[in-house]
């Protein structure tokens, strides 16, 4: 006589060992990064613009109008960082600021943050990478926040983290040289 199996038993093994395995996936990642799940980070740009195209002196907008970028005297036109942080549209803030988004690449496995889409100042970027800077900006100074041999990392996967965080000071010494 064979004994028919208990589906009842069955699923509740299959239930316990899932469950298991779920717990026991997100303990380890909290173990590494101190979060049961990975994080996303998800910025938005309040009115973006389309850009049709980056010129040395400006972008091109949809209705054929140029918007120049404070402190920048000529921009790179074949900045693949530039091109990444215009390609969902610009916001022009209040005071002059241009603001694009940009992926951000969170490289350590101890980082929960798994997609991080940016706010990123485009001076600043454009700045970082290789821009010339009008008189405005105080270049001795400059020169100390930008990056001495190397250039902006850029992947498949964004931006580098560390050059994120090195565009924020950026940002931030120029929004102190400009109240000034």
């Amino acid at each position: 006589m064979s004994k028919k199996p208990d589906l009842m038993k069955i699923f509740r093994n299959v239930l316990i060992v899932l469950t298991t395995l779920v717990v026991g996936l997100s303990l380890c990642h909290f173990l590494l990064t101190g979060m049961f799940v990975p994080q996303s980070i998800i910025e938005e740009l309040k009115n973006p613009q389309q850009v049709l195209k980056v010129t040395s002196q400006g972008f091109v907008m949809e209705d054929g109008s140029i918007v120049r970028v404070k402190h920048i005297s000529e921009l790179p036109t074949d900045s693949e960082v530039l091109n990444a942080a215009i390609k969902n549209g610009i916001e022009v803030n209040g005071d002059g600021y241009i603001v694009g988004l940009i992926n951000i690449h969170h490289w350590c496995g101890n980082d929960p943050v798994r997609y991080h889409l940016a706010r990123v100042d485009l001076t600043s970027l454009i700045l970082a990478s290789g821009g010339k800077e009008s008189s405005e900006i105080p270049g001795e100074l400059l020169d100390s926040y930008l990056f001495n041999d190397q250039d902006i990392r850029m992947s498949e996967w964004g931006l580098n983290i560390s050059d994120y965080h090195s565009i924020q000071r950026i940002s931030g010494f120029i929004a102190s040289v400009s109240e000034r």
